[in-house]
């Protein structure tokens, strides 16, 4: 006879909302099962809804030919850390993630599609949760919520790291942009972690339609004080009253008291993956047991000092991101953290190596130079000490022009406003009181011991000289290379059809930003490189079709999209002017034209700006 287990009722809505006119989002109530599942599905008005439809039913497939492959793992789970439904769930949305992305490979129209996915499987004293996306997990227990989950989003990186502040965070018109998605490659990083549940408990699924709009506390004051067939609808009601700005799916799972009374299994209704606008009609509970009868402690013992299902330090990675458009998943590149510590490790270590290489270098340079002047004053000195005088006084008036030239060199620099280089006006070293004065008229009597100060105080000068004209070339190319890196031309020519900014999506007739300008122009067309640059992206880009990107330095990258034909190949230096592509209409397009942006250190920026011609 099975041990006892614990009452579950749940119940889940999925809603359109206010401003999108058709629902991608999906959602799964599987009592029989034990899992609960909310996806939210991206891509476009076919592929969004295929991906996360497609998610729920192979999540739930999986998970019920492992249970017909090992039953006691689900009616007997075992001790926390020791359960192999982490590992199962995990590889339920794995070939979530396969499917899809198999699905997006046979249909060109599905190109591009993914979906978040938030799981919860509910099995004895605990629930295995699984995550990948923005959708949020949370879990009430009395008067606190934790959120279980943490958002794979650009946003959260950015707060994590400190480079924004959490309202910042709420502000940014990058929320929708993720960093993970299933399906949209081959392969997907997925969150796993296993939490102990008490009767009492109350888990809320959502989508971000809900919790961009409504807080942890409204949500669990509603969760946990509503009645359980209601409270679903009133949190989708309110994120209706606060805009309504995207779907919005909840599930409510309520976790009750152990039931008593004979072992065995109930039966119930067949599981359910809710349509938009419906949902699941009734209460359920499930038996589940647990062999030890454990009792459960705080929320998430684990969690007292870190998300459970944060990246540990040791496997933290550093994610170089392209961001795509806000709809769909973008494209990154990961750099583990342990490659960047073993490689700022080299080279601090080579740095060191060269300072004192140089630094012993120029000890014996100066010593050596300091021997060689002895040695010919030695020789030399009693019977050229005319010349030398005559040689000096020519080589001081010869630095003093120079330092009237340098004067107005910076003279004029100081005027161009450089806040970078922050040149000083006038030359670098001691000021009018203090420089070294012309020397007088050579004489034959003039005291030979005064000759090596007056060679040091010269080359002290020449030196200072040298540094202060070395600056100013080091300004001068700096400008010659980050004007020869600035995209000042056109790429193309032709008609703009539509500007940087907010505007009308011609396919979806939704507003959304336009990150760049679409150039109208006869297929076939030649697309120049506005400036100096290296090809660092070449291949097929969701609804953009054909795409090239050219990184110019200074974090200056520019983007071309929906090309007939690309005629550079990867690492590839191009010069300004330079034909790179062909105007094409690949991917979604309305007819033959150029979409090109250009971005600095990955922020889109109107192209106008840096338009000479």
């Amino acid at each position: 006879m099975p041990p006892p287990g614990l009452r579950i009722a749940a119940r889940g809505v999925t809603d359109t909302g206010r401003r999108r006119d058709h629902n991608e989002d999906a959602l799964l109530l599987d009592p029989e099962l034990g899992l609960f599942v909310v996806a939210d599905g991206m891509g476009g008005h076919a592929g969004g809804g295929t991906a996360s439809s497609l998610a729920v039913d192979t999540i739930r497939a999986h998970l019920r030919e492992a249970r017909g492959a090992d039953p006691g793992a689900f009616e007997a789970p075992g001790e926390p850390g020791r359960s192999r439904l982490p590992g199962l769930v995990r590889e339920a949305v794995e070939a979530a993630c396969r499917s899809i992305f198999r699905a997006a490979q046979d249909d060109p129209s599905l190109q591009g599609m993914g979906t978040t996915v938030t799981a919860a499987l509910f099995a004895g004293r605990s629930a295995f949760l699984a995550h990948v996306g923005d959708s949020r997990l949370y879990l009430a227990r009395g008067d606190r919520i934790v959120q279980v989950s943490e958002d794979h989003s650009l946003v959260n990186e950015q707060f994590k790291s400190g480079a924004i502040t959490a309202e910042e965070a709420r502000q940014s018109r990058f929320r929708n942009i993720i960093t993970r998605s299933v399906g949209f490659e081959a392969q997907v990083l997925v969150d796993v972690a296993e939490v102990e549940v008490e009767p009492g408990d109350v888990a809320v699924l959502c989508s971000d339609g809900l919790s961009n709009l409504v807080g942890e506390e409204e949500i669990r004051d509603v969760a946990t004080r509503e009645p359980l067939d209601l409270s679903p609808e009133r949190l989708v009601a309110l994120a209706n009253e606060r805009g309504g700005d995207d779907n919005i799916t909840v599930i409510v799972v309520r976790v009750g008291s152990h039931l008593g009374g004979r072992g065995g299994r109930r039966t119930y209704p067949e599981p359910l993956t809710l349509p938009p606008g419906t949902c699941y009609p009734s209460r359920w509970t499930r038996r589940l047991g647990c062999p030890n009868g454990c009792s459960g402690g705080d929320v998430f013992p684990e969690r007292r000092g870190s998300n459970p299902m944060a990246t540990t330090p040791e496997n933290r990675q550093y994610t170089i991101i392209v961001v795509s458009d806000h709809s769909q998943a973008i494209r990154k590149f990961r750099l583990p953290r342990r490659w960047l510590r073993q490689g700022a490790l080299w080279g601090g270590g080579a740095l060191l190596l060269g300072a004192l290489t140089i630094g012993h270098y120029l000890v014996l340079l100066g010593a050596s130079s300091e021997n060689r002047v002895l040695k010919e004053e030695n020789a030399q000195l009693r019977s050229q000490v005319l010349l030398v005088q005559e040689k000096v006084a020519h080589i001081q008036s010869t630095l003093d022009r120079v330092e009237r030239f340098d004067a107005k060199l910076r003279t004029a620099v100081t005027q161009l406003q450089d806040p970078e280089r922050n040149l000083a006006i006038g030359p670098v070293g001691p000021a009018d009181g203090d420089a070294v004065p012309v020397a007088p008229a050579p004489a034959a009597r003039e005291n030979l011991s005064a000759l090596p100060g007056r060679l040091a105080s010269l080359e002290t000068e020449a030196a200072r000289q040298e540094a202060s004209l070395r600056e100013l070339q080091e300004y001068f190319d700096d400008q010659k290379s980050l004007l020869a890196s600035t995209p000042s031309v056109w790429p193309t020519q032709g008609w703009v059809t539509s500007d940087f900014g907010v505007r009308l999506d011609p396919m979806s007739a939704d507003r959304s930003m336009h990150q760049g300008l679409d150039i109208a122009t006869p297929h076939g067309q030649a697309v120049l490189s506005p400036s100096d640059g290296t090809v660092v992206f070449n291949g097929t880009e969701g609804g953009y079709g054909k795409v090239l990107v050219i990184d110019h330095g200074y974090g200056v990258k520019t983007r071309y999209g929906h090309l007939a034909e690309v005629n550079v190949r990867l690492g590839q230096r191009v010069a300004r002017g330079q034909k790179v592509a062909a105007v094409g209409n690949t991917g979604r397009s309305t007819g033959p034209h150029l979409h090109y942006e250009v971005r600095v250190n990955g922020i889109p920026e109107n192209p106008r700006k840096f338009i000479l011609e």
